[in-house]
């Protein structure tokens, strides 16, 4: 069994530059995500290293007119639960256009999140406070839910190694290099933290 194995390469990208040096390449769509014209409908159940559940993922994927549109909800056992929902363009590669992520505790916003790809603008609510920036994004950036969908499939196929962008919100956000290689599973070690529901 092959398993993408996905790593920092060189660090934090300065945003105050703009766009890397060179053209961005976007990551293809395979033809299966291309062709998913019925929603592809999830539930995960998410545990621990030791074992110990620590809540549950439901998710939905769908694609019309050259569209990727996904929701995903995330309920914890902690109370805590995550709304992430992202919009990509499928028609020249994975191209990301809009990502919303809201995370409440005990019913009660803690967290927002929201991006626009398009235009680089940012917005977050971190304990109360609003924030907003404008990035220059090259065309190969995504955030998290967008990378496991764009790179769910490369495990699949031979694949040479590849780099791209990762809006990353630590709790502010930053953009990342990150690279990815394919490797055998017995190459890596990689902890099983969710599992499908039968």
């Amino acid at each position: 069994m092959r398993r993408l194995v996905v790593g920092a390469a060189v660090g934090a990208v300065v945003l105050a530059a703009g766009v890397r040096d060179g053209a961005a390449d976007v990551l293809p769509v395979p033809p299966a995500v291309r062709q998913m014209r019925q929603p592809v409908e999830e539930t995960h159940v998410l545990r621990a290293r030791d074992g110990a559940t620590v809540g549950e993922q439901r998710s939905r994927a769908v694609v019309a007119d050259d569209r990727l549109t996904f929701d995903i909800a995330t309920a914890f056992a902690s109370g805590e639960a995550w709304e992430e929902h992202g919009a990509m363009d499928l028609a020249a590669g994975f191209r990301a256009r809009r990502f919303t992520k809201v995370v409440r505790r005990g019913g009660r916003v803690v967290e927002e999140q929201d991006v626009d790809f398009t235009t680089g603008k940012v917005a977050w609510l971190v304990d109360g406070v609003h924030a907003e920036r404008t990035f220059a994004f090259t065309p190969d950036t995504y955030i998290g839910p967008m990378l496991a969908m764009i790179l769910g499939g490369v495990a699949e196929r031979p694949a040479p190694p590849t780099t791209f962008q990762a809006l990353v919100f630590r709790p502010d956000p930053s953009v990342f290099t990150l690279r990815a290689d394919v490797v055998a599973r017995d190459d890596a070690s990689i902890a099983d933290v969710a599992e499908p529901v039968t």
